[in-house]
């Protein structure tokens, strides 16, 4: 359980983040967005059969909108946050590197654009996009690229098994 003290310092967001994860702790539940859709319909549910659990929930919900959170207490700052992801940016263009927005990326064109961070940058594709990229290496290469059921982390390694 967490105290008045340490819930007050958190944004409604991390709040609710918070909660979430110590049912799913609780519940042994992996799938977050599902837990947290469940938790708002039973929660509805309860707020319209049980007059207790209503005024609880009606107590907290004016505890959090009399005391700001700390993060909407501070002003805010243009500069990126620590710690969190930092923007990807490409360390140059291939000369005569003709950029194609309609076909999918030849990810062999992003290697000496990325070059060790490559891999963490293919983290950031969605698994549609990674399949595109395994499907044109694929004449190439002489190896079937995988299913694209099969996943982002085998996409990936089919991936950067051909162009490092």
């Amino acid at each position: 359980m967490t105290t008045a003290s340490t819930t007050r310092t958190l944004t409604p967001s991390q709040r609710s983040a918070a909660a979430v994860g110590r049912v799913a702790q609780r519940l042994a539940i992996e799938e977050i967005r599902a837990l947290s859709a469940a938790l708002a319909e039973v929660a509805a549910d309860e707020v319209e059969k049980n007059t207790g659990f209503a005024e609880r929930v009606k107590r907290r919900y004016q505890e959090m909108k009399a005391k700001p959170s700390r993060a909407s207490q501070s002003p805010k700052s243009s500069l990126p946050k620590r710690g969190g992801p930092q923007p990807r940016v490409a360390a140059g263009r291939t000369p005569g590197e003709h950029i194609d927005i309609v076909s999918p990326t030849d990810p062999r064109t992003l290697v000496p654009l990325y070059g060790q961070d490559l891999e963490a940058h293919l983290e950031e594709y969605s698994v549609r996009a990674l399949w595109d990229m395994a499907r044109v290496l694929t004449p190439h290469v002489g190896e079937k690229a995988p299913a694209q059921k099969s996943g982002r982390a085998a996409l990936i390694a089919y991936i950067l098994r051909y162009v490092r």
